[in-house]
C-alpha cells in the first residue's frame, strides 16, 4: 500500500493530515430521510497491509520545492492510526521497520535521485555518482 503524503516537518504530522477530517464542497442527501447537510470526509485504518510504503510530496501547489528535512522513526507504528472499534486480530502487525529511502536533490526539472537500503543491520547508499556503505 501506497500513501501519498504532503510534507509536513514529521512523518506522523504528515499522516496525521492526510487522515485528518476535511470538508467536501457541495451537500450531501442522507438516502434514508432526504436532508441535505455540508459533508466531510475523513480516513482510518481497519486493516494494515504488510508492506507500507509513504510517497511524502516535496513540492507544492505551484511547483516550488518545499525544502527542509523530513524526521521520520526507524519503527513507525501505525496503531495510533487506525479505528479504536477495530478488532486487534484483524490488524495484524502495526509496526513497520523502515528499510528504504529515496531522496531526491534538485527542482521539478531536473535533479538527481539517491537510495538508501537496509539490509542486514547495514545502510547502503545507491548513487550513480559514487557508492558507499554506512553501518548502523
Amino acid at each position: 500500500m501506497t500513501m501519498s503524503l504532503q510534507y509536513k516537518g514529521t512523518l506522523e504530522q504528515a499522516i496525521l493530515e492526510h487522515l485528518s477530517e476535511v470538508k467536501v464542497d457541495g451537500n450531501y442527501k442522507c438516502e434514508k430521510c432526504g436532508k441535505e447537510s455540508k459533508a466531510k470526509v475523513s480516513h482510518e485504518f481497519v486493516r494494515l497491509p504488510k508492506y507500507m510504503m509513504f510517497h511524502i510530496k516535496r513540492f507544492d501547489s505551484i511547483f516550488n520545492k518545499i525544502k527542509g528535512n523530513m524526521i521520520y522513526p526507524t519503527v513507525v507504528d501505525m496503531r495510533t492510526f487506525t479505528t479504536k472499534e477495530t478488532d486487534v486480530n484483524l490488524l495484524g502487525n502495526t509496526k513497520y521497520d523502515l528499510f528504504a529511502l529515496t531522496v531526491h536533490h534538485g527542482t521539478i526539472n531536473q535533479g538527481h535521485y539517491i537510495a538508501y537500503v537496509k539490509r542486514d543491520c547495514t545502510w547502503y547508499q545507491f548513487n550513480d555518482e559514487y557508492f558507499t556503505i554506512e553501518s548502523e
